[in-house]
């Protein structure tokens, strides 16, 4: 009889995290889905259209671009998203599970 509790109260613990995770999960999927400026961005990117797709980026201040460590342009930017010639786009929702850790300020006394 004891087996039995513990071995519900495990079921019942995993039925709670996995209802929580596809919960999670669903509403997710539905806000990246129904951003309107996104939408739009994906359009754009497959329309091929350049002008639209700079009324993205920021003017005051200007937008500054970082692509794999390294400051690039706006223009360059956009030709990136242009070149791929996308004829689809699907988004996908990345967790990160392990957060960086912050860095140790360290001051001395002196």
């Amino acid at each position: 009889m004891r087996y039995c509790r513990y071995l519900l109260l495990v079921l019942v613990a995993v039925g709670m995290l996995a209802g929580h995770y596809v919960l999670a999960q669903s509403t997710v999927s539905q806000s990246a889905a129904s951003f309107p400026p996104l939408e739009v961005w994906k359009a754009e990117v497959l329309a091929g259209d350049p002008v639209t797709l700079r009324a993205f980026y920021s003017t005051d201040p200007p937008a500054q671009v970082m692509a794999n460590g390294v400051k690039t342009s706006v223009d360059a930017d956009i030709s990136f998203w242009l070149g791929l010639k996308a004829r689809s786009i699907e988004l996908q929702t990345v967790a990160v599970l392990d957060r960086p850790r912050e860095p140790v300020l360290s001051s001395k006394l002196r």
